[in-house]
């Protein structure tokens, strides 16, 4: 009965402590269904009130872009906050943790993130769509935990 009770009280400690460090690995950067692989970087931390994105960075040689640092507040209905406004979702179902969230790029263009954690991975998807719905970038990879 202790080891059951051990570790019931043990997995809610895992399931928000998914995202913390640092994350390193690769990601494609289309344009136009087309771009190169590149490397990729992400600094998280999260407690069971927050998640915050410490910054990253995407460098394909050609093209560089850093993330600015953003803090959510996870509420209990499973939804992130980002500046006092509902801007997605995040779960946990097992051992996968998911996290999605929009943001106003501009006055023309959206950026939708989808972060699906499992283990010491991150699969990671990026979308840039502008105001007529066309996709201008896509950015897809995978992260690592620690590397």
């Amino acid at each position: 009965m202790k080891t059951l009770l051990f570790a019931v009280l043990i997995l809610p400690q895992f399931a928000f402590a998914a995202l913390n460090g640092t994350w390193t690995g690769w990601a494609y950067w289309r344009y136009q269904g087309q771009g190169p692989k590149c490397f990729a970087q992400m600094k998280f931390s999260e407690n069971p009130e927050k998640f915050i994105l410490k910054g990253g960075l995407i460098d394909c040689d050609v093209v560089y872009m850093e993330t600015d640092k953003r803090e959510f507040t996870k509420d209990a209905n499973g939804e992130l906050i980002l500046d006092g406004e509902v801007a997605g979702a995040w779960s946990v179902d097992g051992a996968v943790s998911t996290y999605k969230w929009e943001e106003q790029y501009n006055e023309n263009t959206v950026v939708h993130v989808n972060m699906r954690v499992e283990g010491g991975h991150m699969d990671y998807k990026e979308q840039w769509i502008e105001s007529d719905g066309s996709l201008l970038y896509d950015i897809e990879g995978r992260l690592f935990q620690g590397q």
